[in-house]
């Protein structure tokens, strides 16, 4: 039994592609075939969302993980596997219902933690410009006896938000990677709400 993608997601990814192309070209004439890599393997998308997001220099995208999460993408140093690395960091895509207003996902997101994590520190940092000039608001959950260390950039539009998340295993990891949280950053960049996902009925191959 198989189950394909449809010729309606295959040409929404190329057309997205092709968006993607036309920002690089007219932010620098001078694109060179690393840059022209990077934003087609930084290209995030699902139902309703489309988002570029490259990896650090060094790191690599893991997506073997992320129907089980819930991950959109999820990155990593390239000298350790998803499993072994002491840090991660993954995005996600939250939708608001009609009764949230601005700033409510994020305040849902911490809540969620102050639940099962008593002792949750929280602190916001301050916020992250990408070069496309997106504000992002960032914040810090901290749990040194839970083992949590972890950095949340936001970018809220009017229906979701798209949060970016850099987790580590040891507060010393934390200080030697949380860098690359806003160096991650610094290339996002959100496209579209445009993006329609169909799968045909499972069929068996004759």
């Amino acid at each position: 039994m198989t189950t394909v993608l449809t010729l309606h997601r295959e040409l929404t990814l190329i057309l997205l592609l092709l968006v993607g192309y036309s920002y690089a070209y007219s932010a620098d004439s001078t694109e060179t075939e690393q840059n022209k890599t990077d934003y087609t393997r930084g290209l995030v998308f699902g139902e309703n969302y489309a988002y570029y997001l490259v990896p650090p220099a060094g790191w690599e995208r893991d997506e073997n993980p992320l129907v089980r999460l819930n991950w959109n993408s999820a990155f990593y140093p390239q000298e350790y596997s998803d499993s072994t690395s002491p840090v991660i960091i993954y995005s996600i895509v939250l939708f608001k219902d009609e009764s949230m207003k601005s700033g409510d996902i994020l305040e849902a997101y911490t809540a969620g933690y102050k639940t099962s994590f008593a002792n949750l520190r929280i602190k916001d940092r301050d916020a992250i410009i990408t070069a496309h000039d997106d504000t992002l608001q960032v914040r810090l959950h901290w749990s040194p006896e839970s083992h949590l260390f972890q950095l949340i950039a936001i970018h809220e539009l009017e229906d979701k938000a798209v949060l970016v998340i850099f987790q580590a295993r040891t507060s010393k990891s934390f200080n030697k990677y949380e860098a690359k949280l806003e160096e991650m950053m610094k290339s996002y960049q959100y496209l579209t709400d445009n993006v329609r996902m169909s799968y045909p009925s499972d069929s068996t191959d004759d």
